[in-house]
Formats: C-alpha cells, structure tokens, sequence
C-alpha cells in the first residue's frame, strides 16, 4: 500500500507540470509511426519559430543499428516528414541529430505555441530511486510507467524496473523523471523477454548531443499532412497500459 501512495503522488506532480509531446511521422502526408517526445529547450538558432524537443532516435528513423557500442542509422528519404502535437495542432518538426551513443534523436518544433520546458537532472540516481516514465500509448494515448531505477547496462543506457507495467509502442522517446521531476532520461525500449524491465538513454547522452548539435543553419519545414486530413489528437486521459495486449518493442 504504501508503494502505491508514493507512486500516485509522484506521478500525479510530475505529469503536470512535464510538456510531453506525442511525434507523428509521415510519408507523403499519411502517417506511418508515432512515438513520444519532451521539450527541453527553445530553438538557439530560431528562438522565436520553436523549441527543441528530444525523443527516441528509433521513432525517427528508418532504421538503427548498434555495433561494438555505437549506433548508426538510416534516415527516413526526402518524401517523409515529422510532426508534433504542441498542445493545439500538430506542428512541422526537423530531425536535427541522433546520438551515436545512444537511442535518442534531437528535434526542433517550428511553431508559436509556447510550450513549457523541462530541466535536465545533475543528479547521480542510486539503485532503487523512484523514476517514472510517460509517453503516449501508439502516440495518442497517454500513460505513465513508475518505477525504479536499477543501474546501468552496455551500450549506454539506464534501467527502470516497473514491475506492474510496461512501454507499449508510441511510449517511446517519452521522457524519464527523477523525484524531483528532472529528466534523467528518454524511454527506448524493454529488455528481451522480460517486459518490465525498460531501457532508456541516460539524461549524459541527452546533454552531450544537445552540446553538439547545432549547425547554425536555417532549414525550411513544410507541414506534409494532406489537406483536408482529418488528424487524430493525443489524449491525457491515464489509463494502465500493463492491461492493453500489445507486443511492445523488444529493441531498438
């Protein structure tokens, strides 16, 4: 019992204050994956177009490998284009970098719409810390996944234990939080067969790419949505995903 009263007051905190973001990606305007996404910043190049959001590189990409530690990718061909629910409308995105260290891609949301930001923890978790993930079920239903933390695995990457849940396809590349509801890290995916035991990229990798990204450029982004569309929304309305029966990603 006491369990769940501490993880019903610190979900309950960290899920509103937190700007989780659900991402949609697209080929010739038809929707083709989702996944989940955090703002952690606004735009240093464009500060007044958008803000920079960070998900899992594997919803943005066409494929990803990893070999002796270090990640390489296939990205998506000019005819596909990414966009994120910004608590209004769906909003053109760019794909601006992933990590060669970990499952976690950078993205900048062109858009007015203020969103609020969440801080990076400086923090060092220790085995058994509280930490909670959030994402959106197949990107359009929202949930949380508590837990906590129990170390560290090769190639970079954290482990959040939560034994009456799990990540469920669209939660991935949502964000991970500390108590104190910092970001420690971004959801990837859970270990092999055992489905409450989820992989996540630490805050260090999130922090190092950020550091690294920025190319000083201007890109043009288009919306690619086919007009007349009709869109689906993200929903905030919790439900347990642990009781939803889908095969959630085994790897990246």
């Amino acid at each position: 019992m006491k369990w769940i009263l501490v993880w019903l007051c610190l979900t309950t905190s960290v899920v509103a204050q937190v700007p989780i973001l659900s991402v949609e990606v697209l080929e010739n305007g038809e929707t083709k994956q989702r996944g989940s996404a955090v703002a952690v910043a606004v735009d240093p190049v464009n500060p007044a177009d958008g803000f920079i959001a960070i998900t899992a590189a594997h919803v943005v990409v066409k494929d990803i490998q990893v070999k002796d530690g270090k990640f390489s990718y296939v990205f998506f061909p000019s005819n596909y284009s990414f966009e994120v629910f910004a608590g209004v409308d769906w909003e053109p995105a760019l794909v601006r970098n992933a990590s060669t260290q970990g499952d976690v891609a950078i993205l900048t949301v062109y858009t007015k719409t203020a969103v609020p930001t969440v801080g990076l923890s400086d923090k060092t978790l220790e085995v058994l810390d509280p930490i909670v993930g959030a994402g959106y079920v197949l990107g359009l239903d929202f949930d949380v996944v508590p837990g906590i933390f129990i170390g560290e695995n090769y190639p970079n990457c954290g482990i959040l234990y939560s034994p009456d849940y799990r990540v469920i396809p669209g939660q991935s590349g949502g964000p991970v939080f500390s108590k104190d509801g910092k970001l420690v890290g971004i959801l990837s995916s859970y270990s092999g067969n055992e489905p409450w035991v989820i992989n996540y990229t630490p805050v260090s990798d999130v922090k190092r790419l950020l550091e690294t990204t920025w190319d000083r450029k201007i890109h043009e982004v288009k919306k690619m949505s086919k007009p007349g569309a009709i869109r689906a929304k993200p929903r905030i309305a919790p439900r347990i995903a642990s009781r939803i029966s889908l095969e959630a990603p085994s790897k990246p």
